[in-house]
């Protein structure tokens, strides 16, 4: 069955297709939790400001949420999903450096290993890091914010 994932800025919540049993994932209620995507698997992936500024989180159904990325400097960088690839062992996320005023993509394994950020030769705008085949159809799903 199709699910639908969506965010209010503070949690992420789940919802059959027609809008009945709404779940809230997160239950953390922070400033900031968005950009959710889901894998087949139904782990959802978000990011979610706890102090730091925004960074990539996961959770897996009866599990805490695990962090995947880490902030050095507070209050100067941010980690945005962007996408998770088909076998829902990628994340692909935006990293932005607001000192410098750049942005560049990145990869990270869902369990947080290995992330690698990067940029087009002489690029400081990356952005829109989506997986091919099917650029983003990890699950079938919608996604909405409120």
């Amino acid at each position: 069955a199709t699910k639908i994932i969506f965010s209010n800025s503070s949690d992420i919540f789940t919802a059959k297709d027609d809008g009945s049993n709404i779940v809230n994932v997160t239950q953390k209620s922070t400033p900031r939790t968005g950009d959710p995507k889901i894998t087949r698997d139904e782990t959802v992936v978000f990011d979610s400001d706890h102090g730091m500024g925004l960074e990539l989180w996961r959770i897996s159904s009866g599990e805490s949420a695990k962090q995947l990325t880490y902030i050095s400097r507070a209050g100067q960088e941010s980690f945005l999903v962007e996408d998770v690839s088909d076998d829902g062992l990628l994340v692909s996320y935006r990293y932005k450096d607001t000192v410098a005023d750049a942005t560049a993509v990145g990869i990270v394994g869902i369990d947080g290993a290995n992330p690698h950020t990067f940029n087009a030769p002489g690029g400081v705008g990356a952005f829109g890091a989506r997986f091919s085949p099917s650029c983003g159809a990890a699950a079938p799903l919608i996604t909405a914010a409120q």
